[in-house]
């Protein structure tokens, strides 16, 4: 991946509940074709997930990104948005999807969860 520089990476992981996520859109061949935002919430093209493999919000981007982001316009909400830019490489075939292996959680969803975060992150030196 880091050898070309061209591609774009995001992580996901297969969730029980795609529906509070954004989650990867796939071709028939798996490649990864677009972001699909909380399917019948904020994306209303879908009722329902095209996937379960949620966005956990780990992303290697290649230098053009810059260009990429000075070119978004804000949203509804008036932000630029990170699934735009996934977007944007998505279109151009050069988004790839790759699994978290081990544990992951949403710290931003589950707040019961930041105990047990504190405590793997401290177990693991992951912040060292």
């Amino acid at each position: 991946w880091a050898e070309d520089g061209k591609l774009a990476r995001i992580f996901v992981k297969d969730v029980e509940d795609p529906e509070n996520f954004g989650v990867v859109l796939y071709s028939e061949g798996g490649a990864v074709t677009d972001i699909v935002e909380k399917a019948g919430v904020v994306d209303m093209r879908f009722d329902a997930p095209p996937s379960s493999h949620a966005v956990v919000g780990l992303y290697c981007y290649p230098p053009d990104v810059f260009d990429v982001i000075t070119r978004l316009e804000p949203s509804s909400r008036g932000e630029l948005e990170i699934t735009d830019v996934n977007r944007h490489y998505a279109a151009e075939g050069r988004l790839e999807a790759r699994e978290v292996e081990g544990w992951w959680e949403d710290a931003g969803k589950h707040w019961q969860h930041l105990a047990d975060i504190g405590r793997r992150i401290d177990e693991t030196g992951a912040n060292k």
